[in-house]
Order: C-alpha cells, then structure tokens, then sequence
C-alpha cells in the first residue's frame, strides 16, 4: 500500500540525507577529494530511485512483498554503490 511505500521512502530520504551530510562535511574538509564526483552522482542515483519507488507505488491498492523489493531494487543498488565508496573514506 502506499503508507508502507511512503515509510520505506521517508526511511531511505533520512539515511540518503545523513550519508550526504557525512560525505560534505568530509569533502569540505578536504579528504578524499577524489571521491567528490562519484559519491554526488551516487546519491543522486539514490535520491532517483527513491522518487521513482514512490511513484511505482502510488495509486496502487495492494502491493505484495515482492511488489514492494521490486520498486526498491535500484534504490537498494544505489545505496550499496554509496556506501561502498563512502567505505573508502577514513
């Protein structure tokens, strides 16, 4: 159902959010510059596949469990990109 998207969308913006927040203050800082460039475009990537598992769910009445891991499949591979770059961050 919606509800259960719209909740797995909001818990993904808030970890996006908090890995963004990390990674800026890590680049202003000057670490790892290198990963600027491809950390940015991984949470766009993320932020993309969140909009787009949102409105993959809306307007449906009943999604089942594999429903809901389909829509969330890019976003669950946008996220392991991120957090495997931001692994290389000391």
């Amino acid at each position: 159902s919606l509800p259960t998207i719209l909740a797995y969308v909001q818990d993904g913006q808030l970890i996006v959010s908090a890995i963004e927040g990390f990674a800026n203050a890590v680049f202003a800082a000057g670490v790892k510059p290198e990963l600027r460039e491809p950390v940015t475009k991984a949470i766009a990537r993320a932020k993309a596949a969140l909009s787009a598992a949102l409105r993959a769910g809306s307007g449906v009445e009943k999604l089942s469990q594999a429903d809901v891991a389909a829509a969330f499949k890019e976003f669950q591979l946008a996220y392991t990109d991120l957090v495997n770059l931001m692994a290389a961050v000391p």
